[in-house]
């Protein structure tokens, strides 16, 4: 008897047991998906190609064992290259910072003078100066006149660079020689100040020379006697434009 009731009372467990987990409900939230803009779906960019830029000072300006006397023209080539590592040449462009620093002697005055042109490296009228020494007996004073006669060319076309900074020439050949623009006179150390030459828009196909003319000036208002034993000394640095 025992026996039977343990067996239906198992029974009973386990139909109540099916009851309970049939019976049993869960509640639950249904989730939507939806996609809008799958265009929209990628993060691309390319990174912008800036050119190399090489800035050449070029050759030294030794006056060593030269005696230096009004009139005197001093030619400082330098060249500005640029180049592009992207196959595609699609190099931004920089600008430059082209500065002449003075360190002048008082005594100088206004005598003093720079001018700045350009052309294209290959181009083969470039800038030139000659300086030819000259000696005059001057009667008045029992003495000689020391001076040189300084004169700068480019190409055929142009003519003697003068003192009073203008142009080579009226007429300059369209894209041989370029007038920058720069030119004036030198602040001597009571005043000095920086002159900054602006170079922009450089890319990976400028291939430029500048000319940068300083022109030891021939006062003919008067002799430059208190001039004798001063230096003076023209310093060009160049930098990137931030």
């Amino acid at each position: 008897m025992e026996r039977k009731n343990t067996i239906l009372l198992t029974v009973i467990a386990i139909a109540t047991l099916l009851v309970a987990v049939v019976g049993a409900t869960f509640a639950y939230f249904t989730a939507t998906f939806n996609k809008t803009n799958p265009n929209n779906n990628t993060v691309s960019a390319k990174a912008a190609v800036l050119p190399t830029v090489t800035f050449d000072y070029g050759k030294e300006i030794n006056t060593e064992g030269t005696d230096i006397y009004p009139g005197y023209k001093f030619l400082k080539e330098v060249t500005v290259k640029g180049a592009c590592t992207d196959k595609g040449n699609d190099c931004k462009t920089v600008d430059l910072v082209l500065t002449l620093k003075p360190d002048i002697d008082d005594a100088f005055g206004t005598n003093i003078k720079y001018a700045v042109y350009k052309s294209s490296t290959t181009n083969s009228k470039a800038v030139t100066c000659v300086n030819n020494p000259k000696e005059v007996n001057d009667t008045e004073n029992g003495g000689v006149k020391y001076y040189y006669e300084g004169t700068c060319t480019a190409g055929e076309s142009v003519t003697q660079y003068n003192g009073d900074n203008r142009n080579f020439a009226d007429a300059i050949d369209a894209g041989e020689i370029e007038e920058t623009g720069y030119s004036g006179t030198f602040k001597t150390k009571a005043s000095s100040e920086t002159v900054t030459i602006l170079i922009s828009d450089v890319t990976g196909n400028t291939d430029d020379t500048y000319y940068v003319v300083v022109d030891y000036y021939n006062n003919d208002k008067g002799n430059q006697d208190d001039e004798q034993g001063k230096s003076f000394k023209i310093t060009l640095d160049a930098s990137l434009q931030p």
